[in-house]
């Protein structure tokens, strides 16, 4: 069985091309692809360590409505956290080791198998376990092309408030994410938790910082938003995410083992 990777965030939306100059000018993102499954579409791009942001919307959604009713209910927001992985039965064995039995379990297709945790009794956010060696690129569309690309921001971390950071520690451990000892900056206390490729997912408590919530994505700069220095937070309607500037640098994976 293979270590899991924390493969990508994937935001919903109304309108994916909205999402394509924060994307491809204010990251610099790189192109992977835009594929339709039943009932919503999605598209991804990749920062250069291969951390993805995936853009799903409702495509043919009378035959499945799932994402109809999140954007009804949440509006253009973070919807999931995915992990690629090998030998899904075993995560998922784990998982109710710790008294969490895995929804929307898929697993009669080679080609995808997946398993879902849900927000409630989770971390608050839907977790995604996948398997599968289908690694598909498609075209970029011409409106991508169209933008100028920008300079390639690269990501620095998730940050994420939790109900329980100690729950939230134990499910991710699970997915075989590295715990670092608990440290504080200007906003409060967090946890860091990190898997190979520097992929970090930041953990706060809720209610312990003054904006009363704190889930953003934290990259090390953002082309052609000069007026942000470092810290500052850009509020992307288009996805729906707070995005912060701050190239402060993580501590490595092999640090945090």
């Amino acid at each position: 069985m293979s270590v899991a990777r924390f493969d990508h965030i994937a935001y919903g939306v109304e309108s994916p091309a909205s999402t394509f100059p924060t994307l491809r000018s204010r990251l610099g993102l790189e192109w992977v692809q835009w594929d339709s499954n039943v009932g919503f579409a999605a598209l991804q791009a990749e920062f250069p360590s291969g951390f993805k942001i995936e853009v799903i919307h409702p495509y043919e959604e009378h035959l499945n409505p799932f994402m109809r009713r999140f954007l009804d209910r949440s509006g253009n927001a973070p919807h999931h956290l995915t992990f690629r992985l090998e030998g899904i039965e075993t995560y998922m064995d784990r998982l109710r080791g710790i008294g969490i039995e895995p929804a929307a379990v898929r697993v009669d297709t080679p080609a995808w198998r997946e398993a879902f945790v849900h927000t409630r009794g989770g971390i608050g956010i839907l977790l995604q376990l996948a398997e599968s060696d289908n690694d598909k690129h498609t075209a970029s569309p011409p409106e991508w092309e169209a933008l100028d690309a920008g300079q390639p921001a690269h990501f620095v971390r998730l940050e994420h408030d939790v109900e329980h950071v100690g729950r939230a520690l134990e499910i991710l451990s699970v997915l075989d994410g590295s715990p670092l000892a608990p440290a504080s900056d200007e906003i409060g206390e967090y946890v860091d938790v990190a898997w190979q490729d520097n992929r970090i997912l930041r953990l706060r408590e809720q209610g312990e910082y003054a904006d009363g919530g704190h889930r953003c994505l934290v990259v090390d700069h953002l082309d052609g938003m000069t007026e942000l220095d470092s810290g500052s937070i850009l509020v992307d309607p288009s996805l729906g995410a707070r995005i912060v500037a701050d190239a402060a640098p993580a501590p490595s994976f092999s640090e945090r083992r």
